[in-house]
């Protein structure tokens, strides 16, 4: 028996399969973009010790202009990063939030479908017990007359 709440039952399903593929390209993508701005801040971090190293030995004033020029330049670049990934977040929580919602309305559409899968059985059994209470009333009309 084909139910008329299976095709929406089957839409249901793909269109949470599609979000569920959705919400794994966002996270390898977040992924990548925390991994760039730990590569950022680990760059960051060994010019810090460079520039520490280099205090020891006489530096030029255009050497230290260099430095601050790319501390400068790592910091509005971590800046970027990091909005970049707290907007990737914010998308992946709305994608979250249209998961759940997917997932209720397919749960829903199962539930409605297993319902009327039950109604549907109880009209076979009651037709069923009403042909059987037939069949035997006439057995009985039979059997009496003879």
């Amino acid at each position: 028996m084909k139910g008329r709440f299976e095709t929406l039952l089957k839409v249901a399903r793909l269109k949470e399969d599609a979000i569920k593929r959705e919400i794994g390209q966002i996270e390898t993508h977040l992924q990548a973009q925390e991994e760039r701005l730990a590569f950022i801040r680990r760059l960051a971090e060994e010019r810090t010790r460079d520039l520490d190293e280099s205090r020891n030995r006489p530096t030029g004033l255009s050497t230290l202009q260099l430095y601050q020029n790319f501390f400068s330049g790592i910091k509005q670049e971590e800046g970027r990063q990091q909005a970049i990934i707290d907007e990737i977040a914010r998308r992946r929580d709305e994608t979250r939030t249209q998961f759940t919602a997917a997932a209720r309305k397919r749960r829903t559409f199962e539930i409605l479908m297993d319902r009327e899968i039950l109604a549907h059985k109880k009209e076979l059994a009651k037709r069923e017990i009403a042909l059987l209470d037939e069949a035997a009333t006439n057995q009985w009309r039979k059997e009496r007359l003879r």
